[in-house]
């Protein structure tokens, strides 16, 4: 007979993993497991291998400073997580350099992402009001935590160059481009433009199929989809990446 004394250790891996994205139904569950060929013929340790590689895909919890603030470097944020919360509807991502907030409106154009410095995660956790403090201390609330997904394990603070992407090939990734003028760009699928004026900020939509130049020092040039005209932007400051 097995030893029955590793039944709680092992169902303690599978409510842990359940735990981290609770909207999960168990069968739901189960399957994604099945699906990383987990089934009839493995054994324990084979299933509690997989259930440590779905956390760490989707955490429960993530705790960290920024790079600029920790007090050590053993407790940096370890890598770039895209954070959903609901009441209200946000996607934060955070890693070692920054924050990125944006309100979740499906029936509107993407708003203007918030990017800014932190100082730490006061509480990112699943199922509980996300909170993060900035570097002034002052401490921000968002909705409850309902998932947490790990995007990248080696997140860089910036892009060197997106020359020569294709839209097609864009994947899930996500980048705020910032101007030398102020003006600010939201590139994924598609490509939001926000231009400040004293008192508003004017947003624009454009449908692109590649990226001309998109290296910072240069002026940025995207390809427009259908007429195949090629738009100029200005000059490009920054490429910061938000997902993926």
């Amino acid at each position: 007979m097995k030893d029955p004394s590793r039944i709680p250790q092992v169902l303690a891996q599978l409510q842990r993993v359940w735990e981290a994205q609770p909207d999960l139904t168990l069968p739901t569950l189960f399957g994604m497991l099945g699906n990383r060929g987990i089934g009839w013929g493995n054994t324990d340790e084979d299933l509690v291998e997989a259930l440590l590689t779905l956390y760490r895909e989707n955490p429960g919890e993530v705790r960290g400073y920024a790079a600029a603030c920790a007090p050590m470097s053993e407790e940096v944020v370890r890598g770039r997580f895209l954070v959903e919360t609901e009441s209200p509807a946000f996607r934060v991502t955070v890693d070692p350099y920054r924050v990125s907030v944006r309100r979740i409106n499906r029936e509107q154009p993407a708003p203007q992402p918030g990017v800014w410095e932190f100082e730490k995660l006061r509480r990112c956790r699943s199922g509980e009001p996300l909170v993060i403090t900035d570097t002034e201390g002052v401490e921000h609330r968002f909705g409850v935590v309902v998932r947490i997904t790990l995007l990248n394990e080696n997140p860089t603070a910036e892009i060197e160059s997106l020359t020569g992407v294709r839209r097609r090939k864009l994947g899930d990734k996500t980048y705020q481009l910032i101007f030398d003028d102020g003006d600010t760009a939201l590139l994924n699928h598609g490509l939001e433009l926000y231009q400040s004026s004293r008192r508003t900020v004017e947003q624009r939509s454009v449908k692109w199929d590649q990226l001309i130049s998109a290296t910072p020092g240069q002026t940025f040039k995207v390809q427009e989809t259908g007429s195949g005209a090629v738009m100029e932007l200005g000059m490009l400051e920054k490429i910061i990446p938000l997902e993926g």
